[in-house]
Protein backbone atom coordinates (compact mmCIF):
# COMPACT_ATOMS: atom_id res chain seq x y z
CA UNK A 1 0.00 0.00 0.00
CA UNK A 2 1.31 3.34 -0.68
CA UNK A 3 1.83 5.85 1.94
CA UNK A 4 0.55 9.43 2.17
CA UNK A 5 3.55 11.17 0.38
CA UNK A 6 3.95 8.65 -1.68
CA UNK A 7 0.36 9.26 -2.71
CA UNK A 8 0.39 13.15 -2.84
CA UNK A 9 3.87 13.31 -4.77
CA UNK A 10 2.01 11.36 -7.51
CA UNK A 11 -1.19 13.66 -7.55
CA UNK A 12 1.25 16.69 -7.55
CA UNK A 13 3.29 15.15 -10.26
CA UNK A 14 0.64 13.68 -12.54
CA UNK A 15 -1.25 17.51 -11.92
CA UNK A 16 2.33 18.94 -13.12
CA UNK A 17 2.45 16.29 -16.46
CA UNK A 18 -1.19 16.50 -17.56
CA UNK A 19 -0.36 20.51 -18.27
CA UNK A 20 -1.67 21.88 -14.72
CA UNK A 21 -0.29 24.62 -12.33
CA UNK A 22 -0.71 23.25 -8.61
CA UNK A 23 -0.64 25.96 -6.17
CA UNK A 24 -1.86 26.32 -2.43
CA UNK A 25 -0.66 22.97 -1.50
CA UNK A 26 -1.65 21.90 2.29
CA UNK A 27 -1.18 18.88 4.17
CA UNK A 28 -3.89 19.51 7.07
CA UNK A 29 -2.89 17.21 10.10
CA UNK A 30 -6.23 16.50 12.94
CA UNK A 31 -3.57 16.06 16.15
CA UNK A 32 -6.70 14.00 18.21
CA UNK A 33 -7.44 11.70 15.64
CA UNK A 34 -4.19 12.14 13.44
CA UNK A 35 -6.72 12.23 10.02
CA UNK A 36 -4.82 13.71 7.56
CA UNK A 37 -5.91 15.94 4.75
CA UNK A 38 -4.60 17.12 1.11
CA UNK A 39 -5.75 19.86 -0.68
CA UNK A 40 -4.70 21.24 -3.44
CA UNK A 41 -6.06 23.80 -6.20
CA UNK A 42 -4.48 24.06 -9.80
CA UNK A 43 -5.55 26.13 -13.16
CA UNK A 44 -4.15 25.21 -16.59
CA UNK A 45 -0.65 25.95 -16.65
CA UNK A 46 0.14 29.71 -17.90
CA UNK A 47 -3.17 30.81 -17.15
CA UNK A 48 -2.66 34.04 -15.57
CA UNK A 49 -4.60 35.29 -12.57
CA UNK A 50 -7.26 36.27 -10.94
CA UNK A 51 -7.80 32.47 -11.43
CA UNK A 52 -12.32 32.31 -11.88
CA UNK A 53 -12.08 29.06 -13.22
CA UNK A 54 -10.11 26.32 -11.10
CA UNK A 55 -10.34 22.92 -9.75
CA UNK A 56 -9.48 21.61 -5.96
CA UNK A 57 -8.44 18.20 -5.53
CA UNK A 58 -8.68 16.54 -1.92
CA UNK A 59 -8.53 13.74 0.08
CA UNK A 60 -8.89 12.71 3.72
CA UNK A 61 -6.81 10.10 5.05
CA UNK A 62 -7.02 8.60 8.25
CA UNK A 63 -4.74 6.99 10.92
CA UNK A 64 -5.50 3.36 10.18
CA UNK A 65 -4.30 3.98 6.20
CA UNK A 66 -1.28 5.44 8.05
CA UNK A 67 -0.59 2.52 9.93
CA UNK A 68 -1.50 -0.16 7.27
CA UNK A 69 1.13 1.75 4.36
CA UNK A 70 4.00 2.14 7.18
CA UNK A 71 3.98 -1.05 8.57
CA UNK A 72 1.38 -3.12 6.46
CA UNK A 73 -1.31 -3.83 8.59
CA UNK A 74 -3.23 -2.39 12.26
CA UNK A 75 -3.23 -5.14 14.18
CA UNK A 76 -0.88 -3.17 16.77
CA UNK A 77 -4.28 -1.00 16.96
CA UNK A 78 -6.32 -3.98 18.27
CA UNK A 79 -4.63 -6.37 20.55
CA UNK A 80 -0.77 -7.19 21.88
CA UNK A 81 1.35 -8.85 18.63
CA UNK A 82 1.53 -12.10 21.39
CA UNK A 83 -2.01 -12.63 21.03
CA UNK A 84 -4.06 -14.40 18.26
CA UNK A 85 -5.17 -12.20 15.71
CA UNK A 86 -8.82 -12.33 15.11
CA UNK A 87 -9.61 -10.15 12.36
CA UNK A 88 -6.85 -10.56 9.66
CA UNK A 89 -9.92 -11.66 7.44
CA UNK A 90 -10.96 -8.58 7.32
CA UNK A 91 -8.90 -7.73 4.74
CA UNK A 92 -9.89 -3.78 3.92
CA UNK A 93 -9.91 -2.43 0.49
CA UNK A 94 -6.60 0.10 0.30
CA UNK A 95 -9.04 2.63 -1.54
CA UNK A 96 -8.64 6.38 -1.52
CA UNK A 97 -11.55 8.85 -2.30
CA UNK A 98 -10.43 11.67 -4.43
CA UNK A 99 -12.53 14.53 -4.93
CA UNK A 100 -12.50 16.97 -7.40
CA UNK A 101 -14.05 19.77 -7.81
CA UNK A 102 -14.58 22.61 -10.31
CA UNK A 103 -15.20 26.34 -8.57
CA UNK A 104 -16.72 29.00 -11.35
CA UNK A 105 -17.77 32.27 -11.09
CA UNK A 106 -20.37 33.84 -13.66
CA UNK A 107 -19.69 37.48 -15.47
CA UNK A 108 -21.90 39.89 -14.40
CA UNK A 109 -24.08 39.78 -17.54
CA UNK A 110 -25.03 36.35 -16.92
CA UNK A 111 -25.87 35.76 -12.83
CA UNK A 112 -29.49 35.57 -13.72
CA UNK A 113 -29.20 33.21 -16.23
CA UNK A 114 -28.94 29.85 -14.47
CA UNK A 115 -30.81 27.57 -17.04
CA UNK A 116 -28.27 28.75 -20.01
CA UNK A 117 -25.49 28.07 -17.53
CA UNK A 118 -26.92 25.17 -16.79
CA UNK A 119 -27.44 23.39 -20.01
CA UNK A 120 -24.22 24.44 -20.95
CA UNK A 121 -21.93 23.16 -18.27
CA UNK A 122 -24.14 19.94 -18.82
CA UNK A 123 -22.64 20.18 -22.69
CA UNK A 124 -19.07 20.57 -22.03
CA UNK A 125 -19.21 17.36 -19.28
CA UNK A 126 -21.27 15.38 -21.67
CA UNK A 127 -18.48 15.97 -24.36
CA UNK A 128 -15.76 15.36 -22.33
CA UNK A 129 -16.40 12.76 -19.93
CA UNK A 130 -17.54 9.33 -21.49
CA UNK A 131 -18.12 7.64 -18.20
CA UNK A 132 -20.81 7.76 -15.91
CA UNK A 133 -19.23 9.45 -13.07
CA UNK A 134 -19.93 13.06 -14.17
CA UNK A 135 -19.81 15.41 -11.46
CA UNK A 136 -22.75 16.67 -9.57
CA UNK A 137 -23.94 20.65 -10.28
CA UNK A 138 -24.38 22.75 -7.41
CA UNK A 139 -25.07 27.01 -6.91
CA UNK A 140 -25.12 29.64 -4.30
CA UNK A 141 -28.01 31.51 -5.20
CA UNK A 142 -28.89 35.55 -3.63
CA UNK A 143 -31.81 36.90 -3.92
CA UNK A 144 -32.39 40.78 -4.19
CA UNK A 145 -35.46 42.73 -2.43
CA UNK A 146 -37.51 42.11 -5.60
CA UNK A 147 -36.87 38.47 -5.46
CA UNK A 148 -34.73 38.12 -8.74
CA UNK A 149 -31.93 35.63 -8.23
CA UNK A 150 -28.32 35.44 -8.89
CA UNK A 151 -25.85 33.02 -9.35
CA UNK A 152 -23.09 33.51 -6.30
CA UNK A 153 -20.90 30.46 -7.43
CA UNK A 154 -21.23 27.37 -9.27
CA UNK A 155 -19.36 23.91 -8.05
CA UNK A 156 -18.90 21.08 -9.95
CA UNK A 157 -17.77 17.85 -7.86
CA UNK A 158 -17.24 14.38 -7.85
CA UNK A 159 -15.35 11.62 -6.31
CA UNK A 160 -12.68 8.88 -7.77
CA UNK A 161 -12.10 5.66 -5.98
CA UNK A 162 -8.32 5.01 -6.12
CA UNK A 163 -6.98 1.90 -5.22
CA UNK A 164 -3.51 2.47 -3.26
CA UNK A 165 -2.43 -0.99 -3.15
CA UNK A 166 -0.88 -0.35 -6.77
CA UNK A 167 2.68 1.03 -7.03
CA UNK A 168 2.30 2.09 -9.93
CA UNK A 169 -0.33 4.34 -9.34
CA UNK A 170 -1.36 5.94 -12.54
CA UNK A 171 -3.86 9.12 -11.97
CA UNK A 172 -2.47 10.78 -15.39
CA UNK A 173 -5.76 10.49 -16.86
CA UNK A 174 -7.93 11.93 -14.10
CA UNK A 175 -5.92 15.16 -14.75
CA UNK A 176 -5.73 15.08 -18.31
CA UNK A 177 -9.95 15.19 -17.86
CA UNK A 178 -9.57 18.15 -15.50
CA UNK A 179 -7.33 19.70 -17.86
CA UNK A 180 -9.60 19.22 -20.42
CA UNK A 181 -12.85 20.23 -18.22
CA UNK A 182 -10.86 23.59 -16.48
CA UNK A 183 -9.61 24.71 -20.88
CA UNK A 184 -13.54 23.87 -21.71
CA UNK A 185 -15.29 25.43 -19.20
CA UNK A 186 -13.44 28.61 -19.74
CA UNK A 187 -14.77 28.85 -23.18
CA UNK A 188 -18.22 29.23 -22.11
CA UNK A 189 -19.66 32.06 -22.76
CA UNK A 190 -20.49 32.94 -18.93
CA UNK A 191 -17.28 33.04 -17.66
CA UNK A 192 -15.82 36.58 -16.33
CA UNK A 193 -12.57 37.50 -16.66
CA UNK A 194 -10.67 35.50 -19.39
CA UNK A 195 -7.17 36.53 -19.86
Amino acid sequence: MLTYEQITSQIINSMKEAGLNPYIIKHNLELVTLMKEFECLCVVKDKRSPYITRAEISFSWDSTMTTESIYGGNCALFHDETEECFHVEENREAVLELEIKYNIEAKEGFKEESNLINTELITVINTIMEHQNKPQITWEITLNDNGVHFVRSINLHHYWNIDINDEDLDLDWVFEEVREMLINIDKLPFIGNKL
